[in-house]
């Protein structure tokens, strides 16, 4: 009699113990995974960008705006441009693609009878208003054509002056296309080229502001401002007001210089100094000036107007934008 009570205990044991989903031990189960599932956490949240427009109800009257037709600008600063609207195809040229066209700033030089544009394996071409050739150079060898230089132009009377990213700047002749100068830099450059009396203007990737002669490349002087550990992806502008040459750099520093000396005469940061590590992925507009005050703007919600004699910040605006103010 006691073995068969002890084979029903241990059958009603078992019974309870089942794999069946609707038990006491699989409720237990699900109980505990549901409160593991309840204490997760998100640790990363991927930030929102809201657009927004600035000013929705601002009503501007721009009936009595003055529009120009300027080709060069100390202070970058060409104003209000007039453009009908329409398309009209007067000439095609075909000439070799340049790479990561829209990763950089390409200016071809706008000339009042032409322009001169280049081309991937760094021909210099200049056309007339017929759209016609009037010449076309190569100054780079075969090894460095392969690098496919990417060329920033400035024209002085008869000099085209010329700096590009393989470290190399050069005079050409603009009316017959040949070669007046060439030197080699240590370091590529990066910017704008301005031209001032007997003098032009280039920074470097190592954001030193060089100074050279047109008449030989010989360098005058030079200016060292904080370097970032990695290469900005805009180009650095320069304007130029009076005695006064100001520049941008990698890290948003804004310089000011006396330009016939070098020596600083203001500077202002605009961001942290851990921006040094973050060059790369760090954006920013022409400088652009009216003459009393500088605009520029960048991609970390910052828009800049500052003093242009001082140096010291009038306002800044919440606006995220690389486009030229």
């Amino acid at each position: 009699m006691s073995k068969i009570f002890v084979f029903i205990l241990i059958s009603l044991f078992f019974t309870s113990c089942s794999l069946n989903k609707n038990s006491k031990l699989w409720n237990k189960e699900d109980q505990i995974v549901n409160e593991v599932k309840d204490q997760k956490e998100i640790i990363f949240v991927e930030e929102k960008k809201e657009l927004k427009e600035l000013n929705p109800l601002l009503q501007l009257d721009l009936s009595k705006t003055k529009t120009n037709n300027k080709i060069y600008d100390d202070l970058n600063n060409f104003g209000s441009l007039k453009y009908s609207g329409s398309l009209i195809k007067t000439a095609k040229y075909n000439f070799s693609k340049l790479d990561n066209f829209n990763q950089f700033n390409y200016e071809p030089l706008l000339l009042n009878d032409g322009l001169i544009v280049f081309d991937k394996k760094g021909n210099i071409i200049r056309f007339n208003d017929n759209q016609k050739i009037v010449w076309k150079n190569n100054f780079y060898s075969k090894s460095e054509k392969k690098l496919s230089p990417l060329i920033t132009f400035a024209i002085d009377k008869k000099n085209l002056l010329v700096a590009d990213n393989i470290s190399k700047i050069f005079s050409i002749d603009s009316v017959s296309g040949n070669l007046i100068w060439s030197k080699k830099s240590d370091y590529p450059f990066n910017s704008q080229i301005k031209i001032h009396k007997d003098k032009f203007f280039v920074i470097n990737y190592k954001n030193v502001l060089k100074c050279f002669y047109i008449n030989d490349g010989s360098e005058c002087w030079e200016v060292q401002t904080d370097e970032s550990f990695t290469v900005s992806k805009s180009k650095y502008s320069i304007i130029i007001k009076d005695n006064l040459l100001i520049f941008n750099n990698s890290i948003g520093d804004i310089t000011a210089v006396d330009i016939s000396t070098g020596l600083i005469e203001w500077q202002l940061p605009t961001q942290k100094s851990s921006i040094i590590n973050e060059a790369y992925n760090f954006n920013y507009s022409k400088l652009v000036s009216d003459g009393d005050s500088i605009y520029f703007s960048n991609n970390k919600n910052e828009f800049y107007s500052v003093d242009i004699k001082s140096g010291i910040i009038n306002w800044i605006n919440q606006v995220s934008a690389i486009l030229t103010p």
